[in-house]
């Protein structure tokens, strides 16, 4: 029979390996990635100038890296259907704005957008700006439960600041559900040009973790995936993922740690290393 000292350990082998895994991604970074990471993560990114010229020259450059880009079948119907939309520069700055007008990243994940629109929404939806009359009742009960909400104060380094509770939905709402709340949520922030400037930090509380909560493997590996695969199509920077957790040495703290493990080990490399993960005793005032 197991006993507490056996579940502290199996723990602590288990956040080893994430920190790992962040460990040696890191490593693998180009030294320009790694201290963009540890900027990114600290705060102290410095603010881009934007010229009417730099803003000119990065539209036209982000147009000809589409046009590289093989695989775009979503973002062409979306251009057949009503050019002016996708040709939005207003749009369009969001993702430059994002990726510090690097052109080749901010086109990719530009033609990702409209893929994982049309996966969400539907090919009828492409080219408008999603609403909440676009969400299902499903999608609207996810939407407010606040299982995702956004403060309405900025961090000091003018970034934005989301609190995430994944498990309190994971059961009650469908991942799909969340998938399009999520996608409806980082369109709206985006309107705000700090966010769009300075990026966002998220953090993700578990502090529901006990034991009588369910945790759902299955589930959450689906959502992490679409987590993965929604960061990379939608404008704007993470600088930061902090993950808190209660760290107290149960079989529980042992199940959820496995769980940060799937999602960390689906992530792209570049927002792996800037996940920090949190773990001691929950407090409430």
């Amino acid at each position: 029979m197991k006993d507490k000292a056996d579940d502290v350990f199996a723990v602590s082998s288990m956040m080893n390996e994430v920190d790992s895994i962040i460990a040696q991604n890191l490593k693998e970074l180009s030294p320009e990635d790694r201290e963009k990471s540890y900027s990114d993560i600290h705060g102290i990114s410095g603010e881009l100038h934007e010229t009417p010229l730099l803003i000119a020259q990065s539209l036209a450059l982000m147009e000809q890296e589409i046009n590289r880009i093989e695989i775009r079948d979503a973002y062409n119907m979306a251009e057949s259907m009503k050019p002016e939309y996708v040709h939005d520069p207003v749009l369009r700055l969001k993702f430059l704005r994002g990726e510090r007008f690097s052109a080749r990243p901010a086109a990719q994940k530009f033609v990702n957008h409209f893929e994982i629109k049309q996966q969400l929404f539907g090919a009828s939806k492409l080219v408008k700006d999603i609403e909440q009359d676009d969400l299902s009742e499903e999608d609207l009960a996810a939407l407010y439960s606040g299982y995702v909400q956004w403060l309405p104060m900025k961090d000091s380094s003018k970034r934005t600041v989301s609190i995430m509770f994944p498990l309190m939905s994971s059961k009650e709402a469908p991942v799909m559900s969340r998938s399009r709340v999520s996608f409806y949520l980082r369109m709206i922030a985006m309107e705000d040009m700090d966010f769009q400037k300075h990026g966002t930090v998220g953090i993700v509380s578990a502090a529901e973790v006990d034991d009588s909560f369910d945790l759902d493997f299955a589930g959450w590996r689906d959502g992490a995936q679409r987590v993965a695969k929604m960061t990379e199509s939608l404008p704007g920077s993470t600088h930061g993922v902090h993950i808190c957790f209660p760290w107290n040495g149960s079989f529980r703290s042992y199940l959820f740690s496995s769980l940060l493990n799937i999602t960390v080990s689906v992530l792209n490399p570049l927002l792996k290393v800037r996940v920090r993960i949190h773990r001691g005793k929950m407090t409430r005032y």
